[in-house]
């Protein structure tokens, strides 16, 4: 369980069918983690795991959600990856996708996009897919091995996309008069940018990130670093994403002491000149 001394961080939610009975429930993926007393100041925690909670009576106020939690035993956690060789820390769900076209509406799948810690300068997506209603059986989980193969096996899971950072969304968007899907996260190792990637499938290929904004602001104290630029295409207008990003501080007081900063902030992004960069990584 979750002691005094662990929490989860939220990663992405969905809506999927209930038990068949014409219900929907609200599933969301969390990212356990926990203190490192070791540390010292704002980066003072690592990840220990993952849950999967689902809400059945979402649409009543959140103070009355009747929540039930499952560990997610596919999350990979700092300490379980140092103890075995080869191994990596993975999180689920820092993206989910809802296919709405593949086949019938049971047929459907959801697409759960991990990232995979291979080291600070190259972080890896990975994708798991599961039928939406079966999200909390993990044993149904299947895992992309590349080439069109979905296994049972998560360690066969091969990377379908590099560089990319723990924080980002994946969700399907008209780009260039048809319907792509778009990936947009920031700049892997606190870079200043936002990037945009584009593919056709879940499972790509994704396009090479196509830079759309720098963010302005970063260079006002040399603790200053910007990070979890998302896409929020349900509040979009035709033909442009609406982007949010953080500006963050590496120095504690700093964070606290100007307003300024460790809020929302928003963007537009025009997407009709992305549309040739599609060539993979």
């Amino acid at each position: 369980g979750v002691g005094s001394k662990t929490w989860y961080w939220p990663g992405d939610g969905v809506v999927v069918p209930g038990t068949g009975d014409g219900s929907v429930r609200l599933v969301l993926f969390l990212h356990q983690m926990g203190s490192t007393p070791s540390q010292q100041g704002v980066w003072s925690f690592k990840a220990i795991g993952g849950a999967v909670a689902v809400v059945d009576n979402y649409r009543d106020d959140p103070d009355r959600w009747r929540v039930v939690q499952f560990r997610n035993p596919h999350a990979v956690g700092k300490d379980a990856a140092e103890k075995a060789p080869g191994r990596f820390e993975v999180s689920w769900g820092v993206a989910v996708y809802l296919d709405p076209d593949y086949g019938s509406a049971s047929d459907r799948f959801l697409y759960i996009y991990g990232v995979q810690e291979t080291s600070k300068w190259n972080k890896q997506l990975m994708l798991a897919r599961v039928a939406p209603r079966a999200v909390c059986r993990f044993d149904t989980w299947r895992f992309y091995a590349g080439s069109g193969q979905w296994v049972t096996d998560p360690s066969k899971t091969v990377p379908v996309a590099e560089h990319v950072v723990n924080e980002l969304s994946v969700e399907r968007i008209v780009v260039g008069g048809k319907p792509r899907l778009v990936m947009v996260h920031s700049e892997p190792v606190f870079g200043t940018r936002i990037m945009i990637r584009l593919a056709n499938r879940p499972e790509g290929p994704w396009s090479k990130p196509q830079y759309v904004y720098d963010v302005p602001g970063v260079k006002k104290n040399k603790a200053y670093f910007t990070y979890a630029a998302k896409g929020h295409a349900h509040l979009s207008r035709s033909g442009e994403l609406l982007v949010s990003y953080v500006i963050n501080s590496n120095d504690f007081r700093a964070m606290v002491s100007d307003a300024d900063i460790y809020r929302p902030r928003f963007i537009r992004a025009g997407l009709d000149g992305l549309t040739d960069n599609v060539a993979p990584e």
